[in-house]
């Protein structure tokens, strides 16, 4: 199993190294990203560089105040055209609309990106395509399962659909790419290929660590500063929380560090982009656990 770590920076992946030079940090750059960082981990990947894939970063531009003048397909299709070869995992499609009526526009966009000679992954973002895939599993070996997915699947049936969707894939002999996805209790027992996750970001910037709560398979965290800007006392505050000790124990294991020392620059950030690489085995070790691939 593979879990992308997104729009992870080159000096953290390469400070992983240091400390944990056997482990592999696979990593999933946005076209959305600035230019210059996507170019400088695909051409000069560090050494503990596991896989690379290339996602179109349209949804960013969508939730983003900022300007992507170059984010349009045809900006994309110059890019892949010039620099697909540098990842290895390829790239996704160009998907435009997410959800129900983005189907046509999606695949006008795979159509075009195709005519080019640009083999991109397909990303579908609505249940209704899930059976033309499996029809043609031999042209489409490698697909994703994308946000307007999520968005419908979360709000109705709390996740059900996304797996039922999975495995009826799986058994086209269709390798899955699930978007946005590392919560281990979701992933731990569905035959999911790869999936990628941003939420390493998201702790680090709210300044909380992220742990597995093992007895109940369930993410928690743990945030470093008792109060929070309004002054209210944090209830996620570390030192009162019921995994402090194993958080404790789990950081000094893998990098010899007090939770004092996340406060050191990067630190924090090092240390939830590490704790995706210990998850991903986790996940991994599940599935061979509950041999998830196993096909009826």
């Amino acid at each position: 199993m593979i879990l992308y770590q997104s729009s992870q920076r080159k000096d953290i992946v390469e400070a992983i190294g240091r400390t944990h030079p056997d482990i592999k940090v696979n990593v999933l750059k946005t076209f959305a990203d600035r230019e210059d960082d996507i170019l400088d981990m695909a051409t000069n990947k560090p050494f503990n560089l596991g896989k690379l894939i290339l996602d179109s970063g349209k949804i960013r531009k969508n939730n983003s105040n900022r300007s992507h003048d170059n984010l349009t397909i045809e900006g994309y299709r110059n890019f892949l055209k010039e620099h697909l070869g540098k990842f290895d995992c390829g790239a996704l499609n160009y998907d435009e609309v997410f959800g129900a009526g983005g189907t046509q526009i999606n695949f006008s966009n795979q159509k075009y990106l195709n005519h080019h000679g640009l083999d991109v992954i397909p990303v579908i973002q609505d249940f209704k395509e899930v059976g033309h895939y499996c029809s043609n599993a031999k042209k489409y070996p490698y697909v994703a399962i994308g946000s307007g997915c999520r968005k419908i699947d979360r709000a109705k049936t709390k996740g059900k659909r996304i797996k039922e969707a999975v495995r009826k894939l799986h058994m086209a002999d269709i390798k899955v790419h699930l978007f946005a996805e590392a919560a281990y209790g979701f992933l731990k027992d569905i035959p999911v290929y790869s999936s990628d996750a941003k939420s390493y970001l998201d702790w680090t910037k709210y300044r909380r660590c992220c742990f597995l709560d093992t007895a109940k398979d369930k993410e928690v965290k743990l945030c470093l500063d008792w109060k929070n800007m309004n002054g209210d006392v944090n209830e996620d505050y570390y030192r009162d929380h019921p995994q402090y000790e194993a958080y404790s124990d789990w950081l000094y294991e893998n990098f010899k560090w007090n939770i004092s020392d996340l406060n050191i620059e990067d630190n924090l950030w090092i240390a939830n982009s590490y704790y995706y690489c210990w998850l991903e085995k986790r996940i991994e070790a599940k599935h061979i656990e509950l041999d998830v691939f196993k096909k009826d």
